[in-house]
Order: structure tokens, then C-alpha cells, then sequence
């Protein structure tokens, strides 16, 4: 049995809860246990002891005392059970957020694109003039090289040449209007021939290449982490000769990500 500390005057610890604690016998069958110890039956429902060389009054009348605090802990064996679990749980969770992660990735990825697309296009329409979009490594000049994963930027295209989109820093009336810039080495964004360097809008809201040409192709966006699976890991942008975006899921994309 636990020991009962302090007595009526004793100085109560913040810690420790008061009881109040009446002398009682227990018998079994005609004898009954011994007075000393005297046992006590207190408010908390548990049984104490007291002795008389623990300098507490022994009456039978009721008196307050101190219940002293517990020591809680963990054994040996329930601290190995919990990492065990800990452990399991770790191993089974870890894949599915490592997928989590990927996907959520590869999402805003592509809604970047097909945002950055749909507003230039809007605002060639508003402008009445040619915008477009081109991939760019620097956020002030179009690439040549390397893919849309790099980034890309968005400008006033008023002074057209050659196949190539480029922004005449010479006209002043070719300002960027948006930059882009991507971080993120494992997604990788490509585009097929009409593509691949460049979108442009015209004021009406048809794509166009260079030369006036109807443009029209695809821009895949492509997430070349293990955690996906073939049929989960890229995004096919389509852009159609009119200036639509349909956006789809491809099922057998390898993690080398090339072109559509």
C-alpha cells in the first residue's frame, strides 16, 4: 500500500490534492486485522496506511491529508513497441507522401503554363496585337535552347523575323509582361515541332507562328520522379490552331520524359 504523507497542520506541496481520510477495520470473517497499522479509507477511493512512528495522529475521527504525487513513465518494453509502430507506419506512409509531393508538383506546373498561355492570349485580344510566350533561361531574353523547364516569359511581339521568337530590346514598344521561372530540375516541360520554343497569339486569338502560319501543337509536362507511375506522371497541353488549350493525361509516358 502507498503511504499517506503530512496530517491535518501539515504544509500542503501545489502539487498534491487534499483528502479527506476516516479511520476504518476490515475483517475477514470474525477477526479482525490488526490497529496498527491503522488503515484509513480516503476520498479517492484508495486504501493508506498509517503508522504511528510516522507521526500522524491515530484516532478514529476524520482528517484532511496530502495524497503524495505519482511518478509516471514508460517501460522498457512499451518504449520498443511504440517505435516498432513508429517504424511501420513510416515505411508504409513515406511512398505515398514521396507520390503526394510528385503529383502535387507536376499539377502546379502545368496550371502555370496553361494560366500563363490563357492570359496572353486574353491580352492579345484586349491589345489588339501579337503576344507570345516563349521559354527563357534569364526572364528578359527568349531561349533557343534547352527546354520550357527552364521557364518562360511573356511579351509584346510588334516586331516579327526569321522563325524565331525574339524580344527587341531596340523597340521600346516590346515590353515583358510576365516572367516565369522554374526551380524544379525533375519536372520537365518539352513541346513538339510547332512548339517547342514558343506560343504566339494573334489579335484575334488564334496561335500563329512566326512567318503567320497557323500554329498548333503539343506542350508536355512531365514529372520524371520514381514516385510516379507511367500513367500518372506528365500532362499533355494541347494548343489548337484557333488559340485553345485542352489539357489531358497521357497513360504510357516513361520517366525519360521526351517530347509528344
Amino acid at each position: 500500500m502507498r503511504g499517506f504523507i503530512g496530517s491535518k497542520d501539515a504544509k500542503r506541496h501545489p502539487s498534491q490534492r487534499v483528502m479527506k481520510c476516516t479511520q476504518v477495520h476490515r475483517k475477514r470473517g470474525i477477526t479482525a486485522y490488526p490497529a496498527e497499522p491503522t488503515l484509513w479509507r480516503c476520498t479517492d477511493g484508495v486504501w493508506w496506511t498509517r503508522t504511528q512512528n510516522q507521526g500522524v495522529n491515530t484516532s478514529t475521527q476524520p482528517f484532511f491529508g496530502y495524497a503524495p504525487t505519482q511518478q509516471r513513465g514508460f517501460t522498457l518494453v512499451e518504449l520498443m513497441v511504440a517505435v516498432s509502430i513508429a517504424a511501420i507506419l513510416l515505411a508504409v506512409g513515406i511512398p505515398s507522401f514521396r507520390s503526394t509531393i510528385a503529383s502535387n508538383r507536376l499539377t502546379s506546373t502545368t496550371n502555370d503554363l496553361v494560366g500563363s498561355l490563357n492570359q496572353t492570349r486574353s491580352e492579345a485580344i484586349r491589345r489588339g496585337g501579337r503576344l507570345t510566350v516563349c521559354m527563357s533561361s534569364d526572364g528578359s531574353t527568349c531561349a533557343t535552347t534547352g527546354t520550357w523547364g527552364q521557364g518562360w516569359i511573356s511579351f509584346v511581339d510588334t516586331t516579327r523575323s526569321g522563325t524565331a521568337a525574339v524580344v527587341n530590346t531596340s523597340d521600346t514598344r516590346e515590353v515583358i509582361l510576365s516572367v516565369t521561372r522554374r526551380e524544379t530540375s525533375s519536372t520537365v516541360i518539352r513541346g513538339n515541332t510547332n512548339v517547342a520554343r514558343y506560343v504566339s497569339f494573334s489579335s484575334d486569338g488564334t496561335a500563329r507562328l512566326m512567318s503567320g502560319a497557323a500554329q498548333s501543337g503539343i506542350l508536355r509536362v512531365c514529372e520524371s520522379s520514381s514516385a510516379l507511375g507511367d500513367s500518372r506522371r506528365a500532362r499533355d497541353i494541347e494548343v489548337s490552331a484557333v488559340g485553345r488549350l485542352t489539357t489531358t493525361t497521357p497513360t504510357t509516358v516513361a520517366d525519360t520524359c521526351l517530347a509528344p
